[in-house]
């Protein structure tokens, strides 16, 4: 809100040297990077860097996509691929941009069966509804075909057959 970043950029800017802690880098990073307040950005996802664990981990992959930090966008997916399950059970995943879905949606390495990895999706579609104020019914929460078809294509290889 406008308040909020009014208040974190007066803060940042009355002091020489500022002490961020996880739940203050979380909560600057957006202003800052809406400010151009570089170095506050390199600040807040170097502590998000540090401080990675599975309930932030989707958050340090969505700010390390927006600011093309490939690195750490590395280590967030080896860390997400290590604790898939944690890792997009948290609140974290379903506040991620639709780019950091994608990323993670093709990644090859987590470690979930895929129908958990689409109802996993569905929940975060069900959350963006939420954020956009509109009912999470079946029409509202379409989410992109490329993402489905991913989904999709993994399912395509599955043995269906009863046993």
């Amino acid at each position: 809100t406008r308040k909020e970043s009014s208040a974190a950029s007066d803060v940042y800017k009355r002091q020489d040297e500022v002490e961020v802690d996880l739940e203050t880098a979380i909560a600057f990073l957006p202003v800052a990077r809406r400010f151009k307040v570089n170095h506050l950005v390199q600040l807040c996802l170097c502590l998000l860097n540090e401080e990675v664990d599975n309930d932030n981990v989707c958050y340090l992959l969505d700010q390390a996509i927006q600011s093309h930090a490939l690195s750490m966008r590395d280590r967030a997916l080896e860390i997400i691929s290590k604790s898939t399950r944690a890792c997009l059970k948290s609140d974290s995943f379903l506040r991620v941009s639709l780019d950091a879905l994608d990323h993670l949606l093709q990644s090859n390495e987590l470690n979930i069966s895929e129908q958990e990895l689409f109802e996993c999706s569905l929940d975060w579609a069900a959350a963006q509804c939420l954020k956009k104020k509109i009912a999470p019914t079946d029409a509202n929460m379409k989410l992109p075909r490329r993402h489905m078809a991913h989904i999709l294509k993994s399912y395509s290889r599955m043995d269906f057959s009863c046993h």
